[in-house]
């Protein structure tokens, strides 16, 4: 780290009548877009576990070329920005988004396999943070948690706090002062498997209404049909976790620059930074 800061220039920094000389930890660099169009680069699939200091001990012997694995495929926080083990994601996911997912309608649901979700009314309207009180088909309550995440226009909720329980025909949720009722359509045990949104085969996003055969995406999807209806409309199910590992995955593609351009861009920045001084 301590080698990176050596190409910083120094300025003349202003402290109220006093004038210092202080490194320019704000300057910023940019690898202009020709660059990559050149012949100086290989696509490399990062493995787990491999971090921008491993990588540049590996192939370049310099610890201090992990910079430019950062610069070059434009990671500002490599903590979020570059690809970590599956492992890791899934735990990071599990404390992200603890608890169960319901999908919830106002229509009285007395067969699963046709439930339609209805979400115009007040009695949709929740807040986060409330609590949400599930009952069974005969007024007896199962279960209760914290709501954190809602999408309306789905019907999705998230919720903390709650046990895994058996669903059938006729449960339905209030709020904490039992004055909003809504039956559950569909339940995933684990909140990150829970739907992120639908999308065609090239990856455009589809809206939950889109009529499929008179029948609506989201009606197709809470009745459990995702995968045997769905897909014969080229409609893809794309939950929480497929979306952080597939977007984890898109980030393993590294620009993998060569030594001699390493050493040509050092050199000019150098150079640069001299003549700015």
């Amino acid at each position: 780290m301590a080698k990176y800061f050596q190409s910083f220039p120094i300025i003349d920094y202003q402290i109220g009548d006093k004038t210092k000389k202080c490194l320019d930890l704000i300057r910023r660099y940019r690898v202009p877009n020709f660059v990559y169009d050149a012949d100086t680069f290989v696509n490399v699939f990062q493995k787990d576990n491999d971090t921008p200091e491993g990588i540049a001990f590996r192939d370049y012997d310099d610890i201090d070329k992990y910079w430019s694995f950062l610069i070059f495929n434009k990671v500002i926080d490599p903590f979020e920005e570059w690809s970590q083990p599956v492992e890791f994601i899934e735990t990071k996911l599990d404390n992200e988004y603890p608890g169960i997912s319901l999908f919830v309608t106002l229509n009285e649901i007395t067969d699963l396999d046709t439930s339609t979700m209805n979400t115009k009314g007040s009695d949709a309207s929740y807040r986060l943070n409330d609590t949400i009180k599930i009952y069974d088909d005969g007024d007896t309550l199962v279960d209760q948690g914290i709501l954190y995440a809602y999408d309306r226009s789905t019907g999705h909720m998230k919720i903390s706090g709650v046990e895994t329980f058996t669903l059938s025909a006729g449960y339905y949720i209030t709020d904490s002062d039992g004055n909003k009722k809504m039956y559950i359509a569909r339940k995933f045990d684990y909140a990150k498997l829970g739907l992120y949104e639908f999308r065609d085969d090239n990856g455009n996003s589809v809206s939950p209404y889109r009529s499929l055969g008179g029948t609506s995406v989201i009606d197709y999807y809470i009745r459990g049909n995702d995968n045997d209806v769905l897909s014969t409309y080229d409609v893809n199910v794309i939950t929480v976790r497929d979306d952080v590992l597939d977007l984890n995955d898109q980030l393993r593609i590294l620009y993998y620059p060569t030594q001699s351009l390493l050493d040509r861009i050092e050199q000019s920045v150098s150079l640069f930074n001299k003549n700015r001084q």
